[in-house]
């Protein structure tokens, strides 16, 4: 089976994909391919002040890989996209595959990506070209919808009766497991997240 992956960040940088899907594409029986929207250059710079003109041209060119990418979803069986195929706009190519192509199409998310973001106000227009909308529809034409809890899972509800949650998973084996049969040093609680999830971080921890 050859599946392609639909993300917003390069592998091994963003926590959402590390957790979500990086981990468990190791099944000797599927082929994976790993499309970011942000090439590895745009990411370092995307949540960085200024550089606006790089950051446009960045966008483009994600854009344009995504436009190639489009007449080139016949050869793979599946799709997963994770969150969104693209950032900004109406979900083009979501629709291309699921009702065009007609390719089962999978959806994971893990956060209200519908909703603004409290600490990242946008003027109008560009929340209007954010689209939030678009989860929504997403969930409709998708073969499954994965929610990382109940709670994601109940709005995709609304759009849909294919929704699995797959809470969120740690690798305890390979990463995460190092106090193993060290049980009298202090335990260090770790936190993952993002720029747009780390005010919440602050606000809880004051």
């Amino acid at each position: 089976m050859n599946v392609l992956v639909l993300c917003p960040y390069p592998a091994g940088v963003a926590p959402s994909q590390r957790f979500r899907f990086e981990l468990f594409l190791d099944d000797p029986d599927i082929q994976y391919t790993i499309s970011p929207f942000w090439s590895m250059t745009a990411w370092r710079r995307l949540y960085r002040a200024g550089n606006a003109g790089r950051k446009a041209i960045a966008f483009c060119a994600g854009f344009v890989k995504r436009v190639v990418l489009a007449f080139n979803i016949w050869r793979y069986d599946k799709v997963l996209v994770h969150r969104e195929a693209v950032p900004f706009g109406p979900p083009w190519l979501e629709f291309l595959i699921a009702k065009v192509w007609r390719k089962p199409l999978i959806f994971d998310f893990d956060d209200a990506i519908w909703m603004p973001d409290p600490f990242q106000k946008l003027p109008g227009w560009a929340e209007l070209f954010r689209c939030r909308q678009k989860t929504g529809w997403i969930c409709r034409w998708s073969s499954v919808v994965i929610c990382g809890n109940d709670w994601l899972g109940a709005y995709a509800s609304r759009f849909t009766a294919r929704v699995v949650t797959i809470p969120t998973a740690v690798d305890i084996t390979h990463s995460h497991n190092r106090l193993k049969n060290h049980s009298d040093k202090p335990v260090t609680v770790g936190w993952t997240g993002s720029h747009s999830t780390l005010p919440f971080l602050m606000k809880v921890t004051g």
